[in-house]
């Protein structure tokens, strides 16, 4: 269960309370031996729904704040990543850890990019000193292809990759605060614990669906199993044709599933 809209539940919520509102105004006709449908109870189940729900809206609140701080952070890693990797470029460094590092940039490209983007980033990253040219080996020549990896964590584990060979470079140098060594890695942690955080914010609300759909649906004392057992104790002592029964024959709470 919970892929059933917010509404949905809110709705079966308010049609609880609203049951045991009627129950309340049946004063000391109301008398069922069943303990969980005493109206003392009844309020704390209702509470206690109330609150399930909360949490469930709330948890759902974070994950969706941390997927939003996340997307922002990732979608300036597009344009960031190649800026690094053309300071190391022309930072003295050899040409097959140039490759290596070009290479974990192309996967970090989606394979739509165009021939000409492909080209703008080899000659960003291009060899600057003779030594680097005249080290070019066939092993280090560029592969005509690399399969992108798109993912958030793919992208954080590489850009972290990224991280190490600046920090491996002792030459790597910039003036920029974000493109110094200890900016990199400091955007290459803020990724990483981004998605941290919206692993967590997802297992937390999974967690809170789950309790939400155990509260209100599943339980043995289940807010659902309570409604339809309210209705057959005023339907069995009042009887289906009764004012009373009438008052609440109508009103449904919906066994909603994923």
């Amino acid at each position: 269960m919970g892929t059933a809209s917010n509404t949905g539940h809110a709705n079966n919520l308010a049609n609880f309370k609203k049951i045991v509102g009627v129950t309340g105004e049946l004063g000391a006709k109301y008398n069922p031996a069943q303990e969980m449908l005493k109206s003392l109870n009844l309020t704390k189940y209702g509470a206690l729904g109330q609150k399930t729900l909360d949490d469930q809206q709330s948890a759902e609140a974070a994950c969706s704040d941390a997927i939003n701080v996340r997307f922002a952070l990732f979608n300036d890693l597009d344009s960031f990543f190649p800026r690094v990797v053309s300071i190391y470029s022309i930072s003295g460094v050899d040409a097959k850890a140039l490759e290596s590092i070009k290479a974990i940039a192309r996967k970090m490209r989606p394979k739509s990019t165009s021939k000409k983007e492909n080209k703008n980033l080899e000659a960003t990253t291009a060899l600057t000193t003779a030594d680097a040219a005249s080290a070019v080996t066939p092993e280090t020549k560029p592969k005509a292809r690399t399969a992108s990896q798109l993912g958030y964590e793919d992208k954080a584990s590489n850009f972290a990759q990224i991280a190490s060979f600046v920090e491996a470079n002792p030459k790597y140098a910039a003036n920029e605060p974000e493109l110094t060594k200890e900016g990199v890695r400091k955007y290459s942690d803020s990724l990483i614990a981004a998605n941290d955080r919206c692993a967590a914010a997802e297992g937390a609300l999974e967690s809170a669906r789950i309790e939400r759909d155990r509260v209100f649906y599943t339980n043995p004392d289940s807010l659902y199993t309570i409604f339809h057992d309210i209705k057959r104790y005023v339907k069995g002592v009042f009887g289906s044709s009764s004012v009373e029964y009438k008052r609440i024959s109508g009103i449904e709470f919906k066994l909603l599933t994923r």
